[in-house]
């Protein structure tokens, strides 16, 4: 039996849901992904329509024979037996990668070391200059504390045993990550509670957490909101600090940026009294990640309804712009409903 014949005998939904609970939104299916700990989160997505399956967090991504192979820990050949056979029940439960476990330094701890850092760490000419492309002024660059972070021996004084992005060696404290653009990422009190840089160099990554996990008096980051505030009394959702920054910069309303939308949960601490909020999720072109961000926003909507929160979204013409910072630089107009 090839690839072929054996994912003509099975689909990917019936696979995976004997394996995790799926629910419908709209073309798609979502679940908790099983291998990581997604603490119940929906961040699977199931395509009926392509028959392939996407972890939005762990990036974990497939058919239905990639998908029984990984939950069995067995060769595809194997998998493709067991179609086969006619067999593809569990076997025995997936192991799923563990949560680190690092001890985290208190806010106070971490924002007296970021602060610490950002004291010492200078806005280079060029890392400004694309700053002030995505549309900030040269007065909310200096605000928003952005830096130029190059990875190396922390500045002196500072005690950041715990705090992310920090780690000890003989002694001597250090920071982690890849050079780039520093970005804080604060609390509803201002306290910065973590960092991202956005890599110099694009085979990195486009965002990555200031983090040391498993290393010597470091500990994980985390993926925490960003709450960027503003004089307004109606708060936004979007994706990313920047522009959670460039919205409430823009729009004079206080915004949070989580991680991404499938770490929608991170916005709910910070959530305060709102009474309603608008979301304000990039706008991909139609196909399986559109499809895949709409079955994870409706989730988060769903939830927001069950605190009594009244939740509308902004849409704009995606072949204009794709995030609502492009949207608001280029003078792309967009709709609140």
């Amino acid at each position: 039996m090839n690839v072929a014949q054996a994912k003509a005998l099975v689909s990917v939904e019936e696979i995976i849901g004997t394996r995790i609970e799926l629910h419908r939104r709209g073309a798609v299916l979502v679940g908790p992904c099983p291998f990581h700990e997604d603490q119940g989160r929906p961040n699977l997505v199931v395509f009926p329509k392509t028959q392939t399956w996407q972890c939005f967090a762990c990036g974990a991504q497939g058919d239905a024979i990639d998908f029984l192979s990984r939950s069995e820990n067995i060769t595809v050949r194997e998998a493709i037996a067991m179609i086969g056979r006619g067999n593809t029940a569990p076997s025995a439960p997936i192991k799923r990668l563990p949560v680190p476990r690092a001890r985290v330094a208190s806010i106070e701890a971490r924002d007296a070391a970021y602060r610490g850092l950002i004291a010492a760490e200078r806005l280079s000419p060029s890392h400004r200059a694309a700053l002030l492309r995505r549309g900030f002024s040269l007065d909310e660059t200096n605000a928003g504390q952005y830096r130029t972070h190059s990875p190396g021996k922390a500045p002196d004084g500072l005690v950041p045993e715990g705090v992310p992005g920090f780690y000890s060696i003989g002694g001597t404290w250090l920071t982690s990550g890849p050079p780039g653009l520093l970005i804080p990422v604060r609390d509803r009190e201002g306290r910065i509670a973590a960092c991202q840089v956005r890599p110099d160099s694009a085979d990195k990554g486009k965002y990555l957490w200031l983090s040391s996990p498993n290393k010597p008096g470091g500990a994980s980051s985390g993926a925490p909101c960003h709450f960027a505030t503003a004089n307004g009394s109606q708060l936004w959702i979007t994706e990313g600090p920047l522009k959670a920054d460039l919205v409430a910069a823009r729009l004079g309303q206080p915004c949070l940026g989580v991680a991404g939308v499938s770490n929608w949960h991170s916005a709910i601490p910070l959530l305060g009294d709102a009474q309603g909020v608008i979301l304000a999720f990039d706008q991909d072109e139609p196909g399986p990640t559109r499809t895949a961000v709409e079955g994870i926003t409706s989730a988060f909507a769903q939830d927001l309804a069950a605190r009594g929160i009244k939740v509308r979204q902004a849409t704009w013409d995606w072949s204009q712009a794709k995030g609502i910072d492009d949207a608001l630089l280029s003078g792309t107009p967009f709709a609140v409903e």
